[in-house]
């Protein structure tokens, strides 16, 4: 789980147009980071070309997408599902 947060920080600092590195906690709440409908949906697809997944609607939630811990068992449950 830590090299998915760690290509989340990237993807996330890439999407707000950020030129430091973001050292976002793992359960920050997003919200305080991306405050922009655009900047999510660039985040949503930068997730899914970085880790190869194709992300259901049911997850692009606010509750399920909260910090970056959920998104990475987002990510890890589909990576085992497509395994």
């Amino acid at each position: 789980m830590v090299d998915i947060v760690s290509k989340l920080r990237v993807v996330i600092r890439d999407a707000i147009g950020s030129k430091q590195d973001l050292d976002i906690p793992v359960t920050a709440p997003l919200r305080d980071v991306v405050t922009s409908s655009l900047q999510f949906v660039v985040i949503v697809g930068e997730i899914e070309r970085v880790f190869d997944v194709v992300l259901p609607d049911e997850d692009l939630r606010p509750e399920r997408m909260e910090d970056l811990a959920s998104i990475a068992r987002i990510i890890e449950r589909l990576r085992t599902k497509a395994g």
